[in-house]
């Protein structure tokens, strides 16, 4: 057993699940009862002194099977375990499980559901549409994509393989999101496309393009023209069912993975999880037309641009130089 305090703040809290004797506890009774565990750790007493709360107020929440409120956790499980009472006599759960649990035969599809993600079952992604807006993007846009497919796979393939299913849930559901950022991100800073998440954007907005011309980012979204969890869901459900593919991945993210900068006030009018109910599964610009909402699409520098044409796969750090933020936005 190791001696990371959040990592053994939830496997105690994983232990309690299978052998608890109730199954609501005040936060308080939690921390008693993880100090008395075999679970805790001397080095713990080291650590400042909310330290062992806030880590079983994060184990209880990365675990799921948990409804929390402001005083009381309670255990959300299907199926109550009779056991005998956990004690910190020598320093150990002294448990006596009457009933073993059930091992999962099947990894729980209970991801966030959208109505659009049918609309995907119905569209045939591999036959893109190419709306006449898409061939206005200043920048190679489907060397992102590879770049994107690429590694979305690999890392979704490392998600499946690990072994703690609160985390590979976490990894499968939160994680492939950020996952897509920090990929993103990035592609473009290594090429020297963009220095903040602000200028990572496939179209802006002119009320965006003024903020970011006088230097006053606050205010603006980074946003997902099609909502990205529409598609997300689509891998993780893919994934589970050990369907996906690069060649997937790919086809869903040249079909709807589409970056707006936009105002604050720009985003109130936008649906933040959805498209709109009579969307056709086509259209990725759909929500943005339907809310009134004008867009252009940035322009990046064209000697930057005329290197990575030229060396998409070399070092573009000897390539590329470095543009002044007002010559672009």
């Amino acid at each position: 057993m190791g001696i990371s305090l959040n990592q053994n703040a939830l496997e105690f809290i994983q232990e309690l699940e299978k052998v608890a004797c109730k199954s609501t506890w005040t936060k308080h009774e939690l921390v008693k009862k993880f100090i008395d565990s075999e679970f805790y750790h001397v080095k713990f007493e080291s650590y400042y002194p909310s330290a062992i709360e806030k880590s079983i107020w994060w184990a209880v929440k990365r675990s799921e099977n948990w409804v929390m409120s402001r005083s009381l956790y309670k255990i959300e499980q299907k199926e109550v375990k009779s056991m005998t009472h956990l004690d910190g006599e020598g320093n150990g759960f002294g448990i006596a499980v009457v009933e073993k649990q059930k091992e999962d035969k099947k990894e729980e599809l209970d991801f966030a559901t959208n109505s659009n993600e049918d609309v995907l079952d119905t569209v045939d992604v591999s036959e893109n549409i190419m709306h006449p807006t898409i061939l206005s993007i200043s920048y190679d846009r489907d060397a992102l994509i590879r770049h994107l497919s690429e590694h979305l796979y690999e890392v979704t393939m490392l998600s499946l393989s690990i072994r703690d299913k609160g985390l590979r849930h976490y990894q499968l559901k939160k994680g492939m999101g950020e996952n897509l950022y920090f990929l993103t991100e990035s592609y473009f800073r290594r090429l020297g496309l963009a220095k903040t998440k602000y200028r990572m954007g496939d179209f802006i907005t002119e009320g965006a393009k003024e903020r970011l011309i006088n230097r006053i980012p606050s205010g603006l979204v980074y946003e997902h023209m099609v909502p990205k969890n529409i598609y997300l869901n689509k891998f993780r459900e893919l994934a589970l069912r050990n369907e996906l593919t690069r060649e997937r991945i790919h086809h869903l993210l040249d079909k709807y993975h589409f970056i707006c900068i936009i105002t604050k006030e720009e985003d109130k009018l936008l649906s933040s999880t959805k498209m709109p109910d009579d969307w056709d599964g086509n259209n990725p610009f759909y929500r943005y037309e339907k809310a009134g909402i004008d867009f252009e699409p940035v322009q990046y520098e064209a000697s930057i641009l005329t290197n990575l044409r030229e060396s998409v796969d070399g070092p573009h750090s000897e390539l590329l130089h470095e543009s002044h933020d007002q010559n672009r936005y």
